[in-house]
């Protein structure tokens, strides 16, 4: 099982949206203690880490395996793109 850490700017993020949102992000989150790389998961070619899409929402993270880590650093709404 790996450990999740959730940046403070992401943090923000999610306690800003509408609650059925943050709900909906924080149980994408929460599997990401169980399977770091679920179905669907995509690796970023560009920036460090992976992507998973809840909803009209994307969550980008890394993975540590050797400390069972994943550190969520960023969560931006779909239309946005990408942070640069």
């Amino acid at each position: 099982m790996y450990r999740v850490e959730v940046a403070d700017k992401a943090r923000r993020r999610i306690a800003r949206l509408p609650s059925k949102h943050r709900r909906q992000l924080l149980g994408h989150i929460t599997t990401l203690r169980d399977n770091p790389r679920p179905p669907g998961s995509v690796k970023l070619e560009v920036m460090e880490g992976y992507r998973v899409t809840s909803g009209e929402y994307r969550v980008l993270y890394t993975v540590d395996d050797a400390q069972h880590l994943v550190r969520v650093y960023l969560v931006f709404q779909r239309g946005e793109g990408y942070p640069g």
